[in-house]
Parts: C-alpha cells; structure tokens; sequence
C-alpha cells in the first residue's frame, strides 16, 4: 500500500507586479492518492519451469577454441 499527499499539502503560489498590475495566483492540485495492489499465482505450483534449449553456441566457441 502506498499513501500520497495524505494530508493534501501540495499548493503553489505566485505573485508578480507587472509595472503597477499585480497578480496573484494560488494552485491547489488534487494530489491525494492511495494504492493498494496484491498479487496471487493461478494454477499448478508443481508445473515445471520452461525448457532451455541450445542454440549451437557452445559448439562455435569449441571450434574456435580448437583453432
């Protein structure tokens, strides 16, 4: 479980004097998150794993090997 912004204190404020107009801004974003997640494995526990297969590599390196 993870908590963001949980007491919602993420705001902005600015305040600009352009030549005598003065402007101010307040952002409130609305940052308050929870996520919750789980996981759980479907199926068979005693599956076996996927087979490994060899791709001819190992004879490569032996022939060069024997050069």
């Amino acid at each position: 479980m993870t908590v963001s912004d949980l007491f919602n204190t993420l705001d902005f404020s600015l305040k600009r004097d352009f030549g005598g107009l003065f402007y101010t801004n307040r952002i409130k974003w609305e940052t308050q998150q929870i996520k919750l997640s789980f996981n759980y494995r479907f199926g068979n526990k005693k599956i076996k794993g996927p087979k490994e297969f060899e791709t001819g590599v190992k004879d490569e390196k032996k022939r060069m090997k024997q050069r």
